[in-house]
């Protein structure tokens, strides 16, 4: 900001406006990637004893149904759920793996995508990209970025790159398709662009057909 050419008596509100706007974004960096109190944690209406998930592994705690994943579809806990995540992460840090962490970040940035915190969501979700990631996940995640920020533009050339990959084995069950990872989930967020996250994260490729609240379990 060039203030050379401003009366003095208008220069100083300006510095101060300029001060609290930079403060202003970097408070939303600091919130959102959990730099604060390692692995603090507060009892909630949705929560009321957070001590024993801490306590938990991370198989147990990030995939397993006793874990964060026992309150992901109770109504209005996603950012209590969230808090959640963010507090095992801050407690395990010395112990996770670059992969295991950013697994962490993406789950925490689902969930306040869910609750309609979608700037920390977005930059939670930069965060979870990790050097060596699949591909086909890399796009996922900034496809999912560019809806949270309202960028059709970058999630119809994210999904454009996701369709160029080859497609890849994927069992369910006994059966054995031949897909592209994820695709359908960029097809449901462009097909249901202006929707909430947890419903176009359930959409189709109809809109008419998109999920409602709370939506399906998350990846």
């Amino acid at each position: 900001m060039r203030l050379l050419n401003v009366p003095p008596r208008t220069r100083l509100p300006l510095i101060a406006a300029a001060t609290l706007l930079v403060l202003a974004g970097a408070a939303t960096v600091w919130w959102a990637t959990g730099a604060r109190a390692p692995g603090a944690a507060v009892a909630t209406g949705c929560i009321p004893d957070p001590a024993p998930f801490l306590a938990m592994d991370l198989q147990a705690f990030d995939q397993g149904p006793s874990g964060w994943r026992r309150f992901e579809m109770v109504l209005d806990c996603e950012a209590e759920t969230a808090d959640l995540i963010r507090a095992y992460r801050d407690r395990h840090a010395p112990d996770l793996t670059p992969a295991q962490a950013t697994g962490l970040y993406w789950h925490e940035g689902q969930l306040r995508a869910s609750a309609g915190e979608t700037v920390p969501a977005a930059l939670l979700m930069e965060r979870s990209i990790f050097a060596g990631e699949d591909r086909w996940s890399v796009l996922y995640k900034e496809a999912t970025v560019a809806f949270l920020r309202r960028d059709r533009g970058a999630l119809e050339r994210a999904r454009a790159a996701l369709a160029s990959l080859p497609a890849e084995d994927r069992r369910v069950g006994s059966t054995v398709s031949r897909e592209i990872p994820n695709l359908a989930r960029v097809d449901g967020l462009i097909a249901c662009f202006d929707r909430p996250y947890d419903i176009a994260y359930a959409c189709t490729s109809a809109p008419s057909q998109a999920g409602q609240r709370p939506g399906a379990p998350r990846d």
